[in-house]
């Protein structure tokens, strides 16, 4: 087992560095993919000014912390963005173009190569150093200080947020494999994901059950914050645990019966 890891992880090492040479040969495109997502940044950081400035108070949550919700959902967006969305995107095309019949016989697992053989750095590096600054700057205004205990939780917490990413945002592309267009369904699942940018207290009941529950998008970038606050509850804790075994149970099962369903382009 222990060889099998360090195999595999010395192929995602090489995943990465051929992505980020693929990258480097459009230095133009690199850089504008930069300035394009610093321009998203400061749009947002004039978004989190204004309700900083505003000093107002829903359901206990200061606007003091609004840079510690507003940074945890901008790394996360960086996690995204670089290690599941530029594969994720390219499931349909190796569907519809038979690319996926050439990745079949390579001697990896074929749901490692699909998932996460490229690697995103020029739209999420932004994205990954503001977030983190936001997130000092949240978190120093939030009055709670920075234990070891608090510190690792949070740190949790983005782990699992990073496995739910990968677990819950797989199953829209999946869907290629039954049906032919699924942008509407996608064009959703971004939307869906936007709901973090600021704290789930501000949604009603049922927006936060369908967060929590149905589709764990706030346990993804919410819960961090959340824990660093000392708001969420026991069972909170315990189900941001569990969403992660169970939407990576249903991924693999929804995995399983997809390569069942595919048919060889040459059939």
């Amino acid at each position: 087992m222990f060889k099998q890891i360090k195999r595999y992880l010395h192929i995602y090492a090489l995943f990465v560095k051929n992505s980020v040479m693929s990258e480097m040969e459009y230095r133009a495109n690199f850089i504008a993919s930069i300035f394009v997502e610093l321009a998203y940044f400061f749009i947002k950081v004039i978004y989190v000014m204004i309700i900083y400035n505003a000093n107002v108070e829903i359901n206990g949550i200061q606007s003091d912390t609004t840079p510690l919700f507003m940074g945890t959902y901008m790394f996360m967006t960086g996690v995204y963005c670089s290690l599941f969305l530029p594969n994720f995107l390219s499931i349909p095309g190796y569907i519809y173009n038979g690319q996926l019949d050439m990745l079949i016989t390579k001697p990896v697992s074929l749901k490692f190569i699909v998932t996460l053989r490229r690697f995103g750095l020029g739209f999420s590096l932004p994205n990954l150093i503001g977030g983190i600054a936001l997130i000092i700057w949240g978190w120093s205004n939030s009055g709670v200080s920075c234990s070891i205990g608090k510190l690792l939780g949070f740190v949790a917490f983005i782990v699992i947020g990073t496995l739910l990413c990968y677990f819950v945002f797989i199953l829209p592309q999946l869907l290629s494999f039954w049906i032919v267009k699924n942008d509407g369904i996608v064009a959703v699942t971004f939307s869906v994901w936007d709901l973090n940018q600021m704290p789930m207290d501000i949604y009603g009941k049922y927006i936060r059950f369908f967060g929590i529950y149905l589709l764990p998008i706030f346990v993804v970038a919410n819960f961090g914050p959340q824990f660093v606050l000392g708001r969420l509850t026991p069972w909170e804790i315990i189900w941001s645990v569990l969403s992660v075994v169970i939407f990576g149970l249903l991924s693999q099962f929804v995995w399983s019966r997809a390569m069942k369903k595919y048919t060889s382009v040459n059939n």
